[in-house]
């Protein structure tokens, strides 16, 4: 009985030792292609051993909205949570909640899930996506793969025509607060769905510039009591919804 115990015990050891020493060298395999920038379809398995996303919605936001993260980032062949037919109902729904029009999304937009590797803080999976709405009209946004909820998005497209992307904006006594409330209403609508989170408080933020630029600021708490900014200007004049 002595003699199978210590056996188990020396396999224990041995196996420890071996993941030890493999599980560094797969971390270090994956950042090595992250960091030399090279673009190729990395095996599932191989990026589960690195893959540690606990960061919260508010630091995801920070990574999208700076995307100075996104620079040694790789392209992957698919996500680990979400795969492109499911984003697109999401990204679908946010822009009917929005736009108040039904978008083809899935046959009119490029989706890239990408590897971003933050040092000491982890490996996680954000989707890149560009959305051609229309001739006039281009929606941007990134998409964090574990919960499917959007990091940070803008719109792109001609002034001269805002009704082709949200409906009824000409028909409105003040076009800024109609644009933040569709806005609202449809962010709300969205990260209640992904991450059960609730508006905390809502506000302009500043003096418009000239009539020309309105900019509020959205507080969200999530699931886990977590709060997290959501900062979004119109610029009517220029054809252009983003984060200021």
């Amino acid at each position: 009985m002595r003699r199978l115990s210590t056996v188990v015990t020396a396999v224990f050891f041995l196996m420890a030792a071996l993941l030890g020493w493999f599980l560094p060298l797969a971390d270090f395999n994956v950042y090595d292609q992250i960091s030399e920038g090279s673009q190729k379809d990395l095996d599932i398995k191989q990026i589960n051993l690195t893959y540690r996303d606990d960061l919260t919605m508010n630091q995801k936001i920070n990574i999208a909205y700076y995307e100075s993260a996104f620079e040694d980032a790789i392209d992957i062949d698919r996500g680990i949570y979400f795969q492109e037919d499911e984003l697109a109902r999401i990204i679908g729904d946010f822009l009917a909640d929005f736009t108040g029009y039904r978008f083809d999304v899935a046959n009119s937009w490029i989706a890239v899930p990408k590897l971003v590797y933050l040092n000491n803080r982890g490996t996680i999976v954000v989707w890149r996506i560009e959305v051609f709405l229309d001739e006039n009209w281009e929606f941007e946004c990134y998409v964090d793969d574990m919960t499917g909820a959007i990091l940070r998005c803008a719109f792109y497209g001609d002034p001269d025509c805002w009704d082709d992307l949200v409906h009824g904006v000409y028909d409105a006594e003040d076009p800024f607060e109609f644009l933040s409330n569709k806005y609202r209403t449809a962010v709300y609508n969205h990260y209640a769905s992904r991450l059960n989170a609730k508006i905390v408080t809502y506000h302009k933020v500043g003096d418009s510039n000239y009539g020309e630029v309105a900019s509020y600021l959205f507080v969200f708490k999530d699931d886990k009591n977590y709060t997290f900014e959501l900062p979004v200007s119109f610029y009517l004049p220029y054809g252009r919804i983003e984060p200021y």
